[in-house]
């Protein structure tokens, strides 16, 4: 699998977990603050940050190899 497409991959996969969430909390509360939209797009960057940086280490420690 290229690069290209694994990156892909890792973001809508965290894209889709984000937008999970936020229809969770559409159902859960039905309208969201500014709070609840700081907190959601904070969990989405650092799951994105996260995801990415694994992905990146691994891809690094595989070429090493």
């Amino acid at each position: 699998m290229s690069d290209k497409k694994r990156m892909t991959i890792i973001i809508l996969s965290v894209l889709t977990g984000s937008l999970l969430s936020y229809m969770l909390f559409i159902f859960r509360k039905g309208t969201l603050t500014s709070h609840d939209y700081f907190m959601l797009f904070t969990n989405m960057g650092f799951a994105l940050l996260i995801v990415l940086g694994i992905g990146f280490y691994l891809l690094k420690r595989k070429k090493q190899d």
